[in-house]
């Protein structure tokens, strides 16, 4: 017969060593990721040769904000990201091109559906820990 386990599927593991994910422990607050993401490029590109290119990783904004804050928010991410891009692309007086511009664009475009289908399996796999606390 095997022993019962210490916790239950719908209860997340607690004891000495056992480190949960950082979504589970910040909670609410996992919005700050996508919120400090473009403030890390902005230095990246400040701190940086002009050579290497950095505003194009205001892509992963909208991209992070789909894993982390679902379907409501990241639209409000991509938004800011299309807008930060040119205004940031002419502070330090280079053009990146229109390329960086349309990378931003599409990790926008991709972040939507992204955040969509999270939600959506986060979902399901939350009505499937409620079938299984109940049985």
């Amino acid at each position: 017969m095997r022993a019962a386990e210490p916790y239950g599927p719908s209860q997340p593991p607690s004891g000495p060593g056992t480190q949960l994910p950082v979504l589970i422990r910040c909670g609410h607050r996992s919005w700050l990721i996508p919120v400090l993401l473009p403030a890390a490029v902005v230095v990246v590109e400040a701190l940086t040769p002009r050579t290497f290119e950095s505003l194009g990783w205001l892509a992963l904004v909208p991209v992070v904000a789909a894993g982390l804050c679902g379907p409501a928010v990241t639209p409000v991410f991509a938004g800011l990201a299309i807008v930060a891009y040119p205004g940031l692309n002419n502070v330090w007086g280079t053009s990146h091109g229109i390329e960086d511009f349309l990378l931003v664009i599409a990790g926008c475009v991709l972040a939507l559906p992204l955040s969509v289908f999270w939600a959506r399996a986060a979902a399901y796999v939350h009505h499937l820990q409620g079938g299984a606390a109940t049985g």
